[in-house]
């Protein structure tokens, strides 16, 4: 099937803002402590499922911030498709890192409010497994998502 760029940024373009919808009510249902919102009661325990749903965000990170960026362009070849999946992937990971350690440099150049998201968080390899699978997810959708022929 034949999409004009208009089509597919626009698909693209909802598909990612859904999907970030989607991953910020998973955030504020399971990291309600941090919000201080009082109508929302901590999410029901569910033992078996707890570390899949906890890193579900960090899967959803990498596809979210692919697809908006993709959006951006108007030929999209498997190069390019994979170069800003790794960045984004990378840019994640990263971040999830950071998380764990506490003494680090980047509390000198990020401002306040940065610094304090990244001590308030907890490193997990579940996210990182989490980051990897959203990577290969995008691009097995490359053959979807290209557009160069």
């Amino acid at each position: 099937m034949h999409y004009t760029q208009a089509n597919r940024a626009y698909w693209l373009t909802a598909i990612g803002l859904i999907l970030l919808f989607f991953g910020c009510l998973v955030y504020l249902f399971l990291y309600t402590h941090k919000f201080n919102i009082g109508w929302i009661k901590y999410p029901v325990s569910l033992p078996l499922f707890q570390q899949v749903i906890y890193s579900l965000p960090s899967f959803l990170h990498v596809i979210v911030f692919t697809l908006l960026t993709l959006a951006t362009y108007s030929h999209l070849n498997p190069s390019l498709i994979i170069r800003w999946c790794l960045f984004w992937g990378i840019i994640n990971g990263l971040c999830e890192y950071i998380q764990r350690y506490d003494a680090l440099p980047y509390k000198t150049i990020l401002p306040d409010f940065v610094v304090r998201y990244f001590e308030s968080g907890t490193f997990d390899h579940l996210d990182l497994i989490a980051i990897g699978l959203g990577v290969t997810l995008v691009l097995l959708f490359i053959p979807v998502l290209r557009n160069d022929s």
